[in-house]
């Protein structure tokens, strides 16, 4: 049960305990080879399997670790080999289906490795090690709704299991699960504390549920740990923009730009702000420097637009909205921004066609 909850040096002691009372159980003799195997610790786990394999070769854990050791010390070939063979004595193991299968993804034959992990879930629809294994091909397929059950599944069996987490709070945010996204999270930070990027993603789920002031002290912690995260910075000047906090909103984009010279939609960020300020000969400066930095910058020649019609520069709005629409042909506002440059300019059909 330890084991299964990842309590591995617990486990281990006791395990210990047990294996100096029972010198030979072989099954009490493979266990902390698996537990340091999952700590990474591959010479213990080697050493112990070692002890296990003098005593009984043949037995199916002892191979399963041998499958597992090959696998850490990058060997592929010669683990799927190992346990294809054990699978043919043992072809209802569910502990070797799910490893057979993790060896055939790892070597890129997806479809032989879904034809094992598959027959493990089928016959323990609880296996996590066979759930995580086919949610990793299910993302490669791009199958991502298919990935989340799966990884879903696998978190509720193992929670603790480190691995998952950051590909479920990934898959939970695409799919816009916010709320729950944020619970992983809190673990994630538990966890390693001074890991920039949880703080920052926790932040952007609380901009994604309308808590603003959580996202913004969770973008602060973000950067109290690693002072240069210029995104930081950008996503606190998107809040306080939304805000119409448009000074606080500058201050926090030019912080990003200055950590991060090449950052186009901060860029583009700061030309919006001062747009919004009717500093439009600035605006197009910080929107042309954006496209400089990315010349299919849709939004940015959209937005370029928007500042020259303001200057009564309908001639160059237009152009600068053309451009939008080559880059992105389905980008909506530039072309509702054409119609309405060229019923300026008394263009009526071609506004009406825009």
């Amino acid at each position: 049960m330890l084991k299964e909850n990842d309590q591995y040096d617990d486990a281990i002691n006791i395990l210990a305990k047990g294996i100096y009372l029972f010198p030979k159980d072989i099954k009490l003799i493979t266990l902390p080879s698996h537990c340091y195997i999952l700590k990474n610790n591959i010479k213990d786990a080697e050493s112990n399997h070692k002890k296990a394999t003098k005593i009984d070769p043949n037995y199916t854990s002892v191979r399963w670790n041998e499958v597992r050791l090959l696998l850490k010390n990058k060997r592929v070939s010669e683990a799927a080999n190992v346990a294809s063979e054990t699978n043919k004595e043992f072809p209802n193991d569910i502990e070797g289906l799910s490893l057979l299968g993790t060896c055939l993804r790892i070597n890129g034959e997806t479809q032989n490795s879904l034809k094992f992990l598959n027959r493990a879930i089928e016959l323990d629809n609880k296996c996590a090690e066979a759930l995580i294994n086919r949610s990793i091909i299910n993302l490669n397929l791009n199958r991502k709704k298919e990935a989340l059950i799966d990884l879903e599944n696998a978190y509720q069996v193992k929670p603790h299991f480190v691995q998952i987490w950051p590909l479920l709070v990934n898959l939970k945010m695409e799919f816009k699960q916010f709320s729950e996204a944020i619970i992983i999270l809190k673990s994630m930070i538990e966890n390693d504390p001074k890991k920039a990027e949880n703080f920052a993603l926790t932040a952007a789920c609380y901009y994604h549920l309308s808590e603003i002031e959580p996202a913004l002290i969770a973008y602060q912690r973000a950067i109290s740990i690693n002072p240069n995260y210029a995104e930081a910075y950008n996503n606190i000047g998107i809040i306080y923009k939304n805000q119409n906090k448009l000074d606080l909103a500058l201050k926090a984009y030019n912080k990003a730009v200055s950590l991060h010279s090449n950052y186009a939609e901060a860029y583009n960020n700061i030309g919006v702000a001062l747009k919004e300020q009717d500093q439009l000969d600035q605006a197009l400066q910080a929107y042309q420097k954006a496209i400089s930095i990315n010349p299919n910058y849709a939004e940015a020649y959209n937005n370029m637009g928007n500042a020259l019609k303001d200057q009564d520069k309908l001639e160059e709005a237009i152009v600068a909205y053309n451009k939008a629409i080559s880059i992105k042909p389905d980008h909506a506002q530039a072309h509702g921004n054409l119609g309405v440059a060229l019923q300026d300019q008394g263009k009526l059909e071609e506004a009406i066609n825009a």
